[in-house]
């Protein structure tokens, strides 16, 4: 199992670097921080692409307090601690860029995202591979987030804008976890959560990109119900939490 996840590791760098061989560099459109609804409420700018960030700050500071419950080794309270920090932080570096979007404002943004997805895809990985290998993947998964967010604002910043790294590390994940579920469906038992976690985080992509349209025939815009959705994803990643504890505990007491 130990040399699977070590082939399986290789493979995924080796593929990075094949995309970043033969797919060009993607920049940031420059429409980007243009938001269908723009309208001042109370005195805070983008009212509603501010405000819908609430989830992110609800579920995150509930999982915060019960990180201090939990009773796993130190690698999982330091990967469910830092999960739980990076949707609290989300919240907070969404709605700082949505008071005034730049692209220097999007990088609060985004840095937490990536501390989100790749402390989710180690908690997955530590259920199916070696605790020990994850302990030593998890600083380099943070370490690649965090990169792909710096690299993609120096390339913006020098005019050669590259979204090509933070996409394949907020995308590629959510591609793994169900295939990884279904390959290890003994060792996973909570594909369907998976599944519904995916899914509601692809409605939410979906409905950012219908931003306008949406806006046109509601009072809330596409990116709004975006966060709103976001933020039920973030709910069932909560819960899949609890379920994933109760497995775990469970495979303990049969071993």
């Amino acid at each position: 199992m130990k040399n699977l996840f070590w082939v399986a590791s290789c493979f995924m760098l080796i593929s990075v670097g094949i995309i970043g061989m033969y797919i060009p560099a993607i920049p940031q459109n420059p429409a980007y921080h243009h938001f269908a609804d723009e309208n001042t409420w109370l005195g805070i700018p983008n009212f509603w692409n501010v405000v819908s960030n609430f989830p992110f700050l609800v579920v995150g500071s509930i999982g915060l307090y019960e990180c201090s419950k939990i009773s796993g080794t130190a690698l999982e309270k330091t990967m469910y601690w830092v999960l739980f920090l990076g949707i609290l932080l989300t919240g907070l570096g969404s709605a700082y860029y949505h008071w005034q979007p730049t692209n220097w404002r999007l990088v609060f943004d985004r840095l937490p995202m990536t501390l989100v997805f790749m402390s989710l895809f180690s908690l997955v990985l530590a259920d199916i591979f070696n605790p020990r290998d994850i302990a030593l993947l998890f600083p380099f998964l943070l370490l690649l987030g965090f990169f792909s967010v710096g690299y993609w604002y120096y390339t913006e910043t020098i005019g050669q804008g590259d979204l090509r790294l933070y996409g394949i590390v907020q995308f590629l994940p959510m591609l793994l976890l169900p295939l990884l579920s279904i390959i290890y469906r003994n060792r996973i038992t909570y594909l369907p959560l998976i599944l519904q976690i995916i899914a509601l985080y692809g409605l939410a992509k979906v409905l950012e990109k219908m931003d306008f349209i949406i806006f046109q025939w509601t009072f809330l815009s596409g990116h709004s119900l975006k966060h709103v959705f976001a933020g039920l994803a973030t709910f069932l990643l909560y819960k899949l939490i609890q379920v994933r504890k109760t497995h775990t505990v469970q495979i303990t007491r049969t071993k």
